[in-house]
């Protein structure tokens, strides 16, 4: 811009030089220059006002064109929850399988032989394997569970011994083979601890103690003495506790499928007309625990 307006000038003065030199009017001379330099400061102003073209400063362009640069927030890493950390969600779990209970002694139990009774006897019956389980609703920490669960199984043998004293005194021992029907229920609050492995799979050690009902039915059989029935009476109760040893396996999302061994014991548990031995079974149970 500033070597246009200098061109201009010089041209300003070159007409001066030539008005003195040659038979002009002045007034001509002086109307034509005001014409030419007016030209030319309205040129020179538009100029200031666009800019020449040929001083533009492209990186002054980019810098003003381009948008404030905002500060970036720390980003924080979320990680994927390890399968052994998920905790803190209640839960309901259900195992069944097959329990092989010891053999059972009623005592105390009325002995009756063709309806005549041979006073307070004693029965021992032999268990067989037969269905067990167990259905529980708790709540799952991070390594530690704690639930409320109610077992269930069955006492069927094939037979026994029958002992009492006729009324004369004199001691009786009859074996039979009659089949024994019976069966337990347990409620029981349980606890667990889940191994960490850093895996999905994870062992667990378990105890639990509640309650324990144990009821066998009467038994009937024939003898070469006559027909003996053995009253063992409904039901007893008593205290009970388990243990258990397991293997968990995270199938999905709060989801596990588990097998395990148990050991449900009791004290001595009182029935209606007589007693029965503690009761004592172990289970093995496969089964699922579902999170909510």
């Amino acid at each position: 811009m500033t070597l246009k307006f200098l061109s201009r000038l010089s041209c300003s003065a070159f007409l001066l030089t030539l008005a003195g030199a040659l038979p002009i009017k002045a007034e001509s001379i002086s109307s034509s220059l005001k014409e030419f330099l007016a030209e030319s400061s309205s040129q020179e102003a538009e100029d200031l006002i666009l800019g020449d073209e040929t001083s533009l400063n492209l990186p002054d362009l980019l810098a003003q064109d381009a948008p404030p640069v905002e500060p970036v927030e720390n980003v924080q890493t979320v990680n994927k929850p390890n399968p052994n950390q998920r905790g803190n969600y209640g839960y309901v779990s259900l195992g069944l399988g097959v329990g092989f209970p010891n053999n059972a002694t009623a005592d105390n139990v009325l002995v009756l032989v063709d309806g005549f009774s041979l006073g307070n006897g004693s029965a021992e019956q032999s268990l067989d394997a037969g269905f067990a389980g167990e259905i529980a609703g708790g709540y799952q920490f991070k390594d530690f569970r704690v639930e409320l669960g109610v077992g269930y199984g069955v006492l069927n043998g094939g037979g026994g011994t029958v002992s009492g004293t006729t009324p004369l005194g004199q001691p009786v021992s009859v074996p039979y083979s009659a089949d024994v029907s019976g069966d337990y229920v347990s409620v029981l609050v349980n606890a667990y601890y889940d191994i960490p492995t850093g895996t999905k799979l994870r062992p667990y050690i378990g105890a639990g103690i509640g309650y324990v009902n144990v009821s066998f039915g009467d038994v009937s059989f024939a003898t070469d003495a006559g027909q003996v029935e053995v009253v063992t009476g409904n039901s007893g109760g008593a205290f009970g506790y388990q243990g258990k040893l397991g293997l968990s396996y995270e199938a999905i999302p709060k989801g596990n499928i588990f097998g395990e061994v148990v050991y449900l014991g009791s004290t001595t548990p009182s029935g209606t007309s007589g007693s029965y031995s503690a009761l004592g079974v172990w289970r093995l149970a496969l089964g699922w625990r579902q999170g909510f």
